[in-house]
């Protein structure tokens, strides 16, 4: 039996001064939940940080420049041919 790879993917939770928290909506072309609510963030490529990594999605994504504050959990995803782990953060404002 061959187990499916583990992928690293990071999200945060980007809230403003009301409360609100930001929420993007993806591609309807998107191959993986296309058209469906999520936070920002991506994948982590190989040999980079996993802050790294999100400080550039966040930044590509939404052109906010932000500051990683906390972790706040994690979760995991069944996606076709891999499993998706989820580091989700908090930031604060820069």
């Amino acid at each position: 039996m061959s187990q499916k790879p583990f992928v690293l993917s990071t999200k945060v939770v980007v809230r403003d001064d009301q409360g609100r928290c930001l929420l993007l909506r993806r591609s309807m072309s998107s191959k993986n939940n296309g058209g469906k609510w999520d936070l920002p963030g991506g994948k982590v490529d190989a040999g980079e940080a996993f802050d790294e990594a999100l400080l550039r999605e966040v930044a590509e994504e939404t052109g906010l420049d932000v500051a990683l504050k906390r972790t706040l959990g994690a979760a995991e995803s069944d996606v076709d041919e891999r499993k998706v782990t989820y580091l989700i953060l908090s930031r604060t404002a820069k």
